[in-house]
């Protein structure tokens, strides 16, 4: 199972391609999550080393 890590929150500007922390190829949005009200969580997931990043974004 890959590893997730809660990362600080970023505005939804921010957040565009993001690279891989593990290997550095660009990782791709794989779900979006309703959290508190005016926040998500969005998970990306790196195709190559199945690592995947967690983002509490402010909407």
């Amino acid at each position: 199972m890959p590893s997730t890590h809660l990362h600080p929150v970023y505005c939804c500007a921010e957040i565009g391609i993001l690279a891989c922390s593990k290997c550095g190829n660009p990782m791709r949005l794989s779900q979006i999550e309703s959290a508190a009200p005016g926040y998500d969580v969005r998970t990306y997931e790196c195709a190559k080393c199945d690592s995947s990043e967690r983002f509490s974004v402010v909407i």
